[in-house]
């Protein structure tokens, strides 16, 4: 495969690489931002306001069959504690448990974070509630694992063993410099080593 295929991929990687640093950190609410930064450049077509990235995003089939596997994942998998977490996000902004409430919820989550007053009665973020938003910043880590993997090999994003890879790759590079971010050439030096092994 040639290398300048993927090359549109370099910085929303970086953006997915920072949000994994920020997650293994529990800055979940920076995680969030990397996350959805990743989905923003790849889905949201130049859009900037709530209602156009929410039209883009449910444009795309890609990006809908991820969502969708992963509150799949959510519901069945052994850890309730996400499941429930999203359900109650979920209620919060009067969204539904289907791929167009979680795509409505993620676009909504991203504007509470953007903007803060205590006189608000939604839930935002602050230096003291990260913790609060682990349930989100995982949801959007499982939807870009899941799109990038499509994004990079063309295989169904079921694949585990490339998924493993790549993160462990990225996880490793994330501790060995614990503060030291990889540059977009490094990103994709490790992008084209993992599709071409």
């Amino acid at each position: 495969m040639k290398k300048e295929i993927y090359e549109h991929l370099i910085i929303p990687l970086s953006f997915y690489q920072e949000g994994r640093n920020e997650f293994e950190l529990k800055r979940y609410i920076n995680a969030y931002y990397n996350f959805y930064f990743y989905l923003e450049d790849l889905y949201g077509n130049g859009k900037t306001k709530n209602y156009q990235i929410r039209r883009e995003f449910l444009k795309s089939n890609q990006l809908k069959e991820a969502v969708s596997k992963t509150i799949e994942e959510f519901k069945n998998g052994p850890s309730k504690k996400h499941y429930k977490n999203l359900k109650s996000f979920l209620k919060l902004e009067s969204c539904s448990y289907d791929i167009e409430g979680v795509i409505s919820l993620i676009v909504k989550v991203r504007g509470n974070l953007h903007h803060f007053s205590q006189k608000s009665s939604k839930k935002l973020g602050h230096p003291f509630n990260q913790k609060d938003f682990e349930t989100m910043a995982f949801l959007l880590m499982s939807i870009c694992v899941k799109t990038y993997t499509r994004l990079t090999t063309g295989e169904k994003p079921c694949y585990v063993r490339c998924i493993r890879r790549l993160t462990q790759s990225l996880r490793f590079h994330s501790y060995r410099r614990s503060t030291q971010i990889d540059s977009p050439s490094q990103v994709w030096l490790r992008l084209i080593n993992f599709v071409n092994p």
